[in-house]
């Protein structure tokens, strides 16, 4: 991706873009953003994610919360350099759908659990 990513506000069209990836963690992830725990930039031309800093084991790991649009491939591996320029670990992704774990699996990053959730009714 030759242009670098641009911090925004939470919006209307960024939740709209992002749903599918948030799915009903969406006005989390939004408060996230609004209280400064998160960031949402913008990759023109290619989509929007979601960052945040978390501890780890060893230091701090940059995650990857959430991403969409139509060239993510093209934004992680500024993820990456910008993880390694700012001292993180590790950079973590979480992906909900299969298709997106592979596309990761294919710029170096492996699987480390499976989060199952069950709804307490």
């Amino acid at each position: 991706m030759s242009r670098e990513p641009v911090a925004r506000r939470w919006s209307d069209h960024a939740a709209a873009i992002l749903a599918p990836a948030l799915g009903e963690d969406a006005p989390l992830v939004a408060a996230d953003v609004a209280a400064g725990r998160a960031f949402l930039w913008e990759h023109p031309g290619a989509g929007y994610v979601v960052t945040r800093w978390d501890r780890a084991a060893g230091g701090r790991e940059l995650v990857i919360v959430a991403g969409a649009g139509c060239d993510l491939a093209g934004c992680v591996p500024h993820w990456q350099a910008h993880g390694r320029l700012y001292g993180a670990v590790a950079v973590r992704a979480h992906a909900t759908r299969p298709g997106i774990a592979r596309m990761l699996g294919g710029l170096g990053f492996v699987p480390v659990e499976t989060v199952c959730r069950w709804k307490v009714e």
